[in-house]
């Protein structure tokens, strides 16, 4: 009887902590996965708003070249 306890003991604490890691392991695939999709989110935003300074960059360059073209017909 005192024997079966202790196996009884022994076998339910293995299958806990087999529980607690099956339990770790899919937090950690969680938490990898979420950690992919806010790099790729960070990536998104990045050329988002490299894409638009390129656009804006663009936009000043071309109204700065306007600006210029109209004072050289003005003065000359």
């Amino acid at each position: 009887m005192i024997l079966d306890a202790i196996i009884a003991y022994f076998k339910g604490g293995s299958s806990l902590v087999a529980e607690v890691s099956v339990k770790i392991s899919r937090i950690t695939a969680k938490a990898e996965q979420a950690g992919a999709k806010a790099l790729n989110f960070g990536k998104g935003i990045g050329n988002k708003i490299a894409n638009s300074a390129q656009d804006l960059y663009k936009w000043l360059e071309k109204e700065f070249l306007e600006l210029v073209e109209a004072v050289k017909r003005e003065i000359f």
